[in-house]
């Protein structure tokens, strides 16, 4: 049979079914309907072929006409136009199509007017270790951030424009999976702000009005419980399609009470001076309390780099402890600028 919802039923209602014949095997008539006698009721609807069907069926270019999902034209189904509107009865009533959203009086949820379905509203896709993918419910409040995992995992291949970066957070105690090198060096920005208290990469899948989504490179919260949401993307390639896209986020967010942000990459001088620190981001395994209290008071008014590595006694570890305090935020320089022996150092306090 041909037509788009066929019917499953026994062989004797086949035998006892009565169809007049076409010009063509497997193709009623234009007047045809398929009529069911001894039958004590209407059987499923189920879109399925036999192999003598199969058999009968005209061909086509990609093989036998079939009973698909697909809305396929009468050239390449098989079908005639006339037979477009036949209808299956059983004892007289109309039998239910297969896709109602094929039937002529049916209205379909794709099409426009006042039957179309509305339209989606703004969805928070995230995904814990505990449940898995969820779609966040905002009545509840907003998500734990810390329980929050990467929506997706960063892929990569020969034709990819990044590579995926893997970074040990020193403010999570973890490694962070990371999807491009500008992302790689937010995240370092964000690992040494003494104010940050969690980071994490892909929060979450936004499903805007319109079907469009969108999954933010990083969230981060802070110590007095703000929330900012992060895409990285240097100011050359923010295309018109993108800075869309960081519209509708920036809308998003602020439904929720969060904020949105976009970082571009920093000049060299900070970069460089950033990616340096980040070598002595992990706290000695020495002992370094003497070494501690000594750069602290010799930093108590302002000395240079090269005046606190002289008090290193030629081991190495108290100008590895000044460089792991400069990446603390505890010793301030001004990372703007080119670090050098002449460089002033202060003393701030209060490392994280």
């Amino acid at each position: 049979m041909t037509w788009c919802a066929s019917t499953r039923v026994s062989r004797r209602a086949w035998q006892n079914a009565s169809i007049e014949p076409h010009g063509r095997p497997g193709v009623p008539s234009e007047s045809s309907s398929l009529t069911y006698s001894d039958v004590g009721s209407p059987p499923k609807t189920v879109a399925r072929w036999t192999d003598a069907d199969r058999r009968r069926a005209p061909r086509t270019r990609n093989g036998p006409a079939s009973c698909s999902s697909r809305t396929r034209s009468p050239r390449h189904s098989g079908l005639d136009p006339a037979v477009k509107n036949t209808h299956l009865t059983f004892g007289g009533i109309p039998m239910p199509s297969a896709r109602p959203e094929c039937a002529s009086d049916t209205t379909s949820v794709n099409q426009k007017g006042s039957g179309a379905a509305e339209a989606p509203s703004i969805s928070w896709r995230i995904r814990t270790t505990a449940t898995g993918d969820v779609d966040w419910d905002w009545s509840y409040g907003p998500p734990a951030l810390r329980s929050l995992a990467p929506v997706r995992r960063p892929k990569a291949d020969s034709m990819s424009r990044h590579a995926p970066v893997q970074m040990s957070c020193q403010t999570t105690g973890s490694t962070l999976i990371l999807e491009s090198g500008l992302e790689y060096e937010l995240a370092r920005e964000l690992d040494r702000d003494r104010s940050v208290v969690w980071i994490v990469a892909q929060p979450a899948m936004i499903t805007f009005a319109d079907g469009s989504r969108h999954v933010p490179d990083l969230a981060c919260e802070h110590a007095d419980g703000r929330v900012v949401v992060w895409d990285a993307r240097p100011t050359e390639r923010r295309d018109e399609k993108f800075l869309r896209t960081a519209k509708l986020t920036e809308q998003a967010c602020a439904e929720v009470s969060w904020e949105y942000a976009l970082y571009d990459t920093a000049h060299d001088a900070r970069r460089l001076n950033v990616l340096w620190l980040a070598s002595f981001r992990h706290e000695p395994q020495w002992p370094h309390h003497a070494a501690h209290m000594q750069l602290a008071t010799t930093c108590a008014n302002d000395v240079t780099v090269g005046e606190l590595m002289e008090l290193d006694d030629g081991d190495g570890h108290t100008i590895a402890l000044m460089w792991h305090l400069l990446w603390t935020g505890e010793l301030v320089v001004d990372l703007d600028e080119r670090i050098t022996a002449g460089t002033v150092v202060r003393y701030r306090g209060d490392a994280r």
